[in-house]
């Protein structure tokens, strides 16, 4: 990230992250350090195990980081695990994850946004594996699901 390069076959600029996670701040600083990511590469927002934030935290939560940004700039946001981090009680639901992604339309304008969000514990076919409302799906540009290759 810090020096630029390929991903995924494809070129890839230098630039910076910011991560939002769950995890400890140790956890995160070894993992950069592993790769050799200097800790200016790599910014982290830890919320720990609180507990799920309303709607308005939320909101309030992305504005800021939003504004943040504008001050300090990043290339890259990640969102770990989003399951954790939004207001969302029931992914099910298509209403309460619209009302929850809205907020990261201009959080992600000029710049990647990178949600992390688990598979269904009874998987799926390609493209239906994640759990939860396809709204999700449908807000973002480009869906991946990383699955454990079977030994058949």
């Amino acid at each position: 990230l810090p020096t630029g390069g390929a991903f995924a076959g494809r070129p890839l600029a230098p630039g910076r992250a910011v991560v939002v996670s769950e995890e400890p701040a140790g956890i995160w600083a070894a993992r950069r350090d592993a790769l050799g990511i200097p800790p200016d590469g790599v910014r982290l927002i830890t919320r720990g195990l609180l507990p799920k934030m309303t709607p308005d935290e939320w909101a309030e939560f992305v504005a800021h980081l939003t504004a943040q940004l504008a001050a300090d700039p990043a290339d890259l946001v990640v969102l770990d695990t989003l399951a954790n981090l939004w207001p969302v009680r029931d992914e099910n639901n298509a209403a309460e994850v619209t009302a929850a992604l809205a907020p990261l339309h201009p959080l992600a304008a000029g710049r990647s946004l990178l949600l992390v969000h688990h598979l269904r514990k009874n998987d799926g076919d390609q493209g239906t594996g994640s759990r939860g409302s396809g709204a999700l799906f449908g807000f973002v540009d480009v869906l991946a699901e990383l699955r454990r290759v079977k030994g058949d």
